[in-house]
């Protein structure tokens, strides 16, 4: 009688156990998106009891694992290009596809570089050898910078200096190594590396970076989706989106 009372608890307990798994939601995110998310989906289970795996990649990648037939339940991307894409494929929700963060690019340099840059327009110096960017097929980051660097009249005169990263995150090691002279990455990320690299120009007017995320549409926890996208939309975790430097007026 005690061991059948202690197979019904263990029973009662197991199947606890795959309803609270039930409700956690992955979400797929922009690697620049981090520190920022993983607070505020700490926050989310701390007050809701649901918690929130994220798989943080550059957004072309992500996209790329989608079409290939994984499916998270959120998609978080820094370009709305992917979104569109997916979009396209009927591979969202369409009606929960929605924007929420601005980002921009800026030009870094190492803490300590000894060489002089104050502005986009110093790359074309001979003394600037290695200039990192994203790479621009699967990292946004690597698109954003070119389309800047085209605007800006200066990529086919810097194009032989060029080294690819594969996110911001990257650009961002190579460039605190000191194997590059400088580079392009987001605002944000650059931010959260001060103690190690400067930066040294902004770009104010051209490129208007924009977060968007979407439900994927073979997502099985829709309802669930939505109420943690609300929650990304509260004051709380905007708040937290704007102390790490990102735009939360778009």
């Amino acid at each position: 009688m005690k061991k059948l009372f202690l197979c019904l608890v263990l029973f009662v307990l197991l199947l606890s156990c795959k309803k609270q798994e039930s409700k956690n939601i992955t979400v797929f995110a922009s690697s620049s998106l981090r520190r920022a998310l993983k607070e505020i989906c700490h926050n989310y289970e701390s007050d809701t009891g649901v918690a929130i795996e994220c798989i943080f990649n550059s957004s072309g990648k992500l996209r790329e694992q989608i079409e290939a037939g994984t499916y998270p339940d959120i998609y978080f991307s820094s370009s709305r290009r992917e979104i569109n894409t997916l979009k396209n494929e009927e591979l969202l929700y369409n009606d929960t596809i929605t924007n929420i963060l601005g980002n921009k690019i800026v030009l870094i340099a190492p803490k300590n570089s000894d060489i002089k840059i104050k502005s986009f327009a110093d790359l074309t110096n001979k003394s600037i050898k290695k200039i990192a960017i994203g790479e621009s097929m699967t990292s946004p980051i690597g698109r954003y910078a070119e389309e800047l660097l085209k605007h800006l009249g200066m990529y086919k005169y810097i194009a032989d200096k060029i080294i690819l990263g594969n996110d911001a995150k990257h650009i961002i090691e190579l460039v605190k190594m000191d194997k590059i002279d400088c580079g392009l990455v987001y605002e944000t990320e650059a931010k959260l590396n001060d103690d190690s690299v400067t930066i040294v120009a902004k770009d104010l007017d051209y490129s208007k970076i924009i977060y968007s995320l979407a439900i994927v549409e073979k997502s099985q926890k829709e309802e669930e989706s939505k109420k943690f996208i609300d929650y990304l939309f509260s004051d709380k975790s905007m708040n937290i989106f704007k102390e790490y430097g990102f735009d939360i007026n778009i």
